[in-house]
């Protein structure tokens, strides 16, 4: 018994100086300088914490984040009504999307959160755009396509609410057109591009192959954006699916569409389609145009008349002036080649027109009224020969001014431009600003 009690007696005292041991190294090492090792961690570890500083001050105000959180797709999308897949109310405060693709993101939260089918991408990326923009005096207003817009958010709420979405827009589509509409891919720009889907599912429902409804829902947006759900335009594009193997062109189905525009606004308008073909229809636009072309003549002679009898008895009415107009103020544009000297200069006057008209044989003197409320702006394209300075007229463009697009490039006859005289009209677009739509 004596014995344990000593082992025991023993084993206290040896814990009590391994403590009182490792107290005394602590205190020693407190007390004395660091190692080299100690300093240059400590130093690397300063170094670290300031570069990330650093870092973090250089970076610009206001980057978006590659990876945002769930914040800005709730925001995106809460046009959006609660679905029968839902799940906006249980997302995790810790997700990320996987991708830093933008696109890959958004169709990610979709697939994940709120629909976990394919949904039209154009369609999407319209949505995303601004309804109110500001103008020049930073006023809010209207975004010039906001009836595209509101058209997109309405369709992407049919599609996901469960419906039947061609019951819900028997005003737009058939069946077969609905199909169409909800499989296709349409390459997105803006959105109109939302019209560009819509026509194609048209074409491709009236058996059209891809490429001649691609070349029909371009033209048709551009030229039937104000009113694509009217009867004459389905009745142009039934007319062209009769005929599928008729070699059709942008610059034809664009002379064709200007005179169908006429027919739409025409009042009390009896013009019909039915027991017509396309080679007939063509016959009809070339008189038009003509016919066109001999009105601006005369307008051009009654409006001398109207300005010369105003002067004389001095009228201080001042209606709308289509004699001459503002433009977009664009300098002339030049270009050298190893060929020609090409220009492209704006017109500014309905004289200028005229005399643009009758040289290319075309009715850009109608368009006049159209220049002077700055709906318009026409350029003419021309080429000097080396030998003899010969100007000679190859083309004429028309661009949206509000959004600086060139939408029709018109040789003699409204014939289409050759490749050379195209990339001439892109080199003058690259250096004005203009984007260069689709060739019409």
């Amino acid at each position: 018994m004596m014995k344990e009690l000593a082992l025991i007696e023993r084993n206290r005292k040896r814990e009590i100086r391994t403590i009182y041991r490792n107290k005394r190294l602590e205190y020693e090492q407190s007390k004395r300088p660091p190692s080299r090792r100690e300093k240059d961690a400590r130093e690397a570890a300063l170094n670290k914490e300031i570069k990330e500083i650093f870092q973090a001050d250089g970076k610009r105000r206001g980057k978006p984040d590659k990876k945002p959180g769930q914040d800005e797709f709730l925001k995106v999308y809460s046009y959006i009504p609660g679905t029968a897949f839902d799940l906006r109310y249980h997302i995790p405060s810790s997700w990320k999307p996987q991708s830093f693709n933008k696109r890959k993101q958004h169709l990610e939260f979709l697939k994940k959160f709120v629909y976990p089918y394919p949904l039209p991408e154009t369609l999407l990326w319209a949505s995303h755009c601004p309804e109110q923009i500001l103008d020049a005096s930073g006023k809010k207003g209207k975004s010039p396509d906001f009836v595209y817009i509101r058209l997109a958010k309405k369709w992407i709420s049919d599609i996901v609410s469960g419906q039947s979405f061609y019951r819900l827009n028997r005003q737009f589509f058939t069946k077969a057109e609905a199909h169409f509409f909800l499989s296709s891919k349409v390459p997105y720009s803006d959105p109109t591009s939302i019209l560009t889907l819509y026509f194609y599912a048209k074409s491709r429902a009236h058996s059209l192959n891809h490429k001649q409804s691609m070349m029909i829902a371009n033209v048709f947006t551009v030229k039937f954006q104000n009113c694509f759900r009217n009867n004459y335009v389905d009745g142009f594009l039934e007319l062209l699916s009769k005929t599928p193997q008729y070699p059709y062109e942008n610059s034809m189905l664009g002379d064709i569409s200007d005179f169908v525009l006429s027919k739409i606004n025409e009042k009390g308008s009896s013009f019909s389609f039915n027991g017509r073909t396309i080679t007939s229809i063509i016959k009809l636009t070339n008189e038009w145009h003509e016919e066109i072309r001999r009105e601006a003549e005369a307008q051009r002679i009654q409006q001398e008349a109207y300005w010369r009898e105003r002067n004389r008895t001095g009228v201080k009415e001042r209606p709308i002036d289509t004699s001459h107009w503002r433009g977009m103020n664009i300098g002339q544009f030049t270009y050298v080649t190893d060929d020609f000297t090409w220009t492209v200069t704006e017109l500014k006057t309905a004289q200028d027109l005229v005399n643009e008209g009758r040289k290319m044989k075309n009715c850009v003197a109608s368009y006049a009224y159209n220049c002077a409320t700055g709906d318009s702006a026409i350029f003419s394209l021309e080429r000097i020969y080396p030998v003899g300075k010969i100007i000679e007229k190859v083309a004429t463009l028309e661009v949206f001014p509000s959004k600086r697009i060139l939408i029709q490039a018109r040789g003699k006859c409204n014939s289409a431009i050759t490749p050379k005289i195209e990339s001439i009209v892109v080199r003058w677009g690259q250096a004005n600003g203009i984007k260069v739509g689709v060739l019409v």
